[in-house]
């Protein structure tokens, strides 16, 4: 054997333990770049659910503060007439099938018979009150109108209409 073959030999063998070592290397930083990566996945993550979590939190709270202005709209609805040619007969049927029955004085606001469906029911989702016949929905820019004014006295028989879902009214 020569000198030359020996150092080739010994080049090679160099060579090939220089190529290993890269090769562990290059492994080594992919681990340690795989493990970044779902280290920031599980922080997302985290941060997602802390995030639905207060979400959820923030919409029990402000259906519990709606429930709670619902329950106080009872104490101011004016009080309830005897049946009178001054008086308005007003049914409201909702969607489970209850039927709510009262007198308002005829001045009474449409935003008075809103309040009484809510403080009945103050779980109940917003809504707006419709009329059968003749055919009309009464908005919210109706509600400030009197029951006569809006044609609803002496009787008045109304269905309430979602405005939007229940699990989006509590969310």
């Amino acid at each position: 054997m020569c000198v030359i073959e020996t150092e080739l030999k010994v080049e090679f063998e160099r060579a090939v333990i220089n190529a290993e070592e890269q090769q562990k290397r290059q492994e080594e930083l992919k681990r340690q770049e795989e493990a970044r990566v779902r280290e920031l996945q599980e922080a997302e993550e985290r941060r997602e659910q802390q995030a639905a979590a207060a979400r959820a939190a923030d919409a029990a709270a402000a259906a519990a503060a709606r429930r709670e202005r619902r329950l106080a709209k009872a104490a101011t609805l004016p009080a309830e007439p005897a049946a009178k040619a001054d008086s308005t007969r007003v049914l409201v049927r909702l969607p489970n099938g209850q039927r709510l029955n009262r007198c308002f004085p005829r001045t009474s606001t449409l935003q008075a018979v809103v309040d009484w469906v809510e403080s009945s029911d103050p779980d109940i989702y917003e809504l707006e009150l419709v009329s059968s016949y003749p055919k009309r929905v009464f908005s919210a820019v109706d509600r400030d109108e009197s029951l006569e004014a809006l044609g609803l006295h002496p009787d008045a028989t109304l269905f309430t209409k979602e405005l939007q879902p229940r699990e989006e009214a509590v969310a």
